[in-house]
């Protein structure tokens, strides 16, 4: 169906005998000329020279925020979700001879063994135009009222407000000390994953940290 300027996607899915894991939709080729942007992984772009290959991005962790751009010259398309109740989604991506293909998939919740019918959530297909800063503040206007994030926004400490540049850095000083050249480091964010002894994302709640991680963080600060 049509809402205002965007396409407004809705499905409902039955088996005749349980499980029903998803129910998904795809967009057709997308051109070569056309960049798709990812606000997943830190942010990926696919555009011309990106390789070839399969991606699937999962909502809410490898796929940060709902939604996707296609950028082309003079405008593009935001396709968002705006479901409120962070249900889990999944975004796959093809890509083809520099050309891709996407598909937007709805889950269902566990346990699948139970689930004979499933609606999904509500996607938006919405143009813009201009660069892909306007397809990005549509939705950011969207979850500001949706999240409440200015109020969250109010309780920053002041130095975030100068952050730039957002480095996944690893614990080697080398480029650390190249980093400190080629940034502001008043305005650069260093987020180290792998700074536990247990690796990362395991063995919670043990934080004991590998012997490298001090001294690494003091030549940080001396830097800047």
């Amino acid at each position: 169906t049509a809402e205002g300027n965007a396409l407004v996607i809705r499905q409902t899915a039955a088996v005749g005998a349980a499980p029903l894991v998803g129910v998904q939709w795809a967009l057709g080729v997308v051109p070569s000329s056309v960049a798709v942007l990812v606000p997943g992984n830190s942010g990926l772009r696919f555009g011309p020279g990106a390789p070839d290959g399969d991606w699937s991005f999962e909502y809410p962790v490898g796929w940060e925020a709902q939604f996707v751009l296609l950028q082309g010259k003079r405008g593009g398309f935001l396709i968002w979700s705006d479901d409120q109740a962070g249900r889990f989604k999944t975004l796959w991506l093809n890509r083809r001879a520099g050309r891709a293909r996407l598909a937007f998939e709805t889950r269902a919740d566990a346990p699948f063994s139970a689930v004979e019918r499933l609606r999904s959530v509500t996607w938006r297909v919405q143009p813009y135009q201009g660069s892909w800063l306007e397809g990005a503040r549509l939705y950011r206007e969207w979850a500001e009222q949706a999240y409440g994030l200015a109020a969250i926004r109010a309780r920053r400490p002041a130095w975030m407000a100068r952050i730039r540049c957002v480095v996944i850095a690893p614990l080697d000083r080398a480029l650390l000390e190249d980093l400190a050249q080629r940034l502001q480091p008043a305005e650069t964010l260093l987020y180290v994953p792998h700074w536990r002894r247990d690796g990362y994302d395991r063995n919670y709640p043990d934080y004991t940290a590998v012997p490298e991680f001090g001294p690494w963080c003091e030549r940080a600060r001396a830097l800047g």
